[in-house]
């Protein structure tokens, strides 16, 4: 048997599985032939408002309408948007109010509906309606709806108002036409929805988004990243509804088929806050991101150009394109870089490492890549030079020199700032043949080859510097091994001729000797000594 105290209320209502607490409050005013108001006083909670707890409860918020009601506090803030503060929906710190939510436009107050759910659980619906990425009904197969049939605005069907209506599932707005108090009315379960295929793309991408929400604490990072990544696929899939569909690949024209039909509503400077702009740009948005559709490819390419085709100016490079896609995250920006480096030149496709298995946005600090330099030889090693070096078309000397100086500066570029062009990366490994050594490589060894097992190769080969470092101070060397400072012990050199029955050779010999141990030792070719043959 239930113990009683004084404070609880004598009729017990229990919460729906997911349910709103405004539906709830609203559900239990009812049962109780009250207003809204009064059951908030009857509980102990005089002049709150029910706007307000549907947020967020405060600690005595919690207490009262645990020790009114029975419900757990538990169950009691699941049934807040609370839940999905930062994700879904951001409440503003200081005040219980709505802002803008981490992804997607809609950050208002009112709750989309099904009519069949209103129908079937009289009247009372799922916290669920309270958030942007509510779309759809898994239930009865529908689209959700924005605004009351009659009167146009979002009905609040949860309210229990003293002037009525009395029956659930009704519109609760004031109707500017019945008077400033007069209810509106409507029969919300009657309003017209737009059916949607239990198979079909709107309904699992729906059903995605729920899992996604819902999830661990644990996996609450991740589903931020995703949501974020959606909702930049999905503003642009929007906007390009209106400027390209007619480039649009299949897939497009069948979620809009599955919504009804007609293109989403455009607002006059963003894409649409309602139901049918966000099951339209959510489920193409998850094809964009998710392998396994057939026309994923095809749709990524497509919102690329799409965002191509916003751009009010004609500075369209890779880095300007990428740009407007880094408030989505490091894995979009990614991907997107992939897809523009065929377009990009040599100097950008290093940059941003486009053309490795893993681009980046070039965000290192230019002491990273003074670091960098001081790992590699201001010629590239020549194992790596053999592997790099194009088949010759021709007779020409491949001006294997140039080529490795040139190798080295790229290898500098890599994730680097702006202002780290190739002019000043060069200096750092003591390179001053800026053009000749670029030009050895883009408009001579590269000319009829393509440049991509090239800018691959620098761009991964950086990043492993970057993450494991390298064994040798080549900066060190550079600073301490000069043709003045190397010397040779020339009483061992002259005992070990004797030993092995070698002619000593002239002074030249011991200059070339020493030229050698300093490109040893510095891993670059320099020019030979004066006096000595080369």
């Amino acid at each position: 048997m239930t113990v009683w105290t004084d404070d609880r209320i004598p009729i017990a209502l229990a919460p729906l599985p997911g349910e709103a607490l405004e539906s709830w409050i609203g559900a239990y005013a009812r049962r109780l032939r009250v207003t809204n108001s009064v059951f908030l006083e009857a509980v102990g909670l005089p002049g709150a408002r029910t706007s307000h707890l549907a947020l967020r409860l405060t600690a005595d918020e919690t207490t009262a309408l645990e020790r009114a009601t029975g419900v757990e506090r538990q169950a009691l803030t699941s049934m807040t948007l609370e839940p999905y503060d930062g994700l879904a929906v951001a409440i503003l710190p200081s005040r219980r109010k709505l802002s803008r939510p981490p992804a997607w436009r809609f950050s208002g107050s009112r709750a989309r509906y099904c009519p069949g759910c209103l129908g079937h659980n009289a009247g009372r619906g799922p916290v669920f309606w309270r958030l942007p990425w509510a779309f759809a009904c898994p239930t009865h197969h529908t689209l959700l709806l924005d605004f009351c049939p009659d009167c146009h605005q979002p009905p609040h069907p949860w309210k229990a108002r003293r002037l009525g209506p009395r029956a659930t599932g009704t519109c609760t707005r004031a109707h500017s036409s019945l008077g400033l108090r007069a209810a509106c009315g409507a029969d919300l379960t009657q309003a017209r929805a737009t059916p949607l295929p239990a198979p079909g793309l709107v309904l699992a991408a729906q059903r995605h988004i729920i899992t996604l929400l819902n999830g661990e604490p644990a996996a609450r990072p991740a589903a931020l990243a995703e949501v974020k990544q959606l909702y930049a696929l999905a503003w642009r899939i929007l906007r390009g509804l209106h400027t390209t569909a007619d480039r649009a690949p299949e897939v497009v024209h069948t979620v809009v088929t599955e919504c009804g039909g007609g293109l989403p509503q455009l607002t006059r400077e963003d894409v649409g806050h309602d139901a049918h702009n966000a099951a339209v740009g959510t489920a193409l948005a998850r094809i964009a991101l998710h392998p396994g559709h057939a026309d994923h490819e095809a749709l990524f390419e497509w919102i690329l150009e799409t965002d191509r085709s916003l751009l009010k100016t004609s500075k369209n490079n890779i880095g300007a394109m990428a740009d407007r896609w880094t408030w989505s995250g490091p894995e979009l920006v990614g991907r997107v870089l992939a897809k523009l480096d065929p377009q990009a030149t040599l100097h950008a496709r290093l940059r941003y490492a486009s053309a490795s298995p893993r681009p980046r946005w070039p965000d290192l600090p230019a002491s990273a890549i003074t670091r960098r330099a001081a790992m590699i030889p201001a010629m590239l090693w020549p194992g790596w030079t053999m592997r790099l070096l194009p088949r010759p078309t021709n007779n020409k000397d491949p001006r294997a020199g140039t080529f490795r100086r040139g190798c080295s500066s790229f290898l500098l570029l890599p994730g680097g700032p702006p202002q780290l062009n190739f002019e000043r990366v060069g200096p750092l490994l003591g390179n001053q043949e800026i053009n000749t050594d670029r030009d050895s490589i883009e408009r001579r060894l590269y000319l009829d080859h393509d440049l991509t097992p090239l800018a691959s190769t620098l761009a991964q080969l950086a990043r492993a510097l970057d993450e494991h470092g390298s064994p040798i101070d080549y900066a060190r060397r550079r600073a301490a091994f000069t043709s003045t400072t190397v010397t040779l012990d020339l009483d061992a050199y002259a005992r070990l001729c004797v030993q092995q029955g070698w002619n000593p050779g002239q002074q030249h010999r011991v200059l070339l000797m020493r030229a050698y141990l300093l490109m040893l030792l510095t891993g670059e070719v320099h020019p030979p000594p004066e006096g000595a043959s080369s």
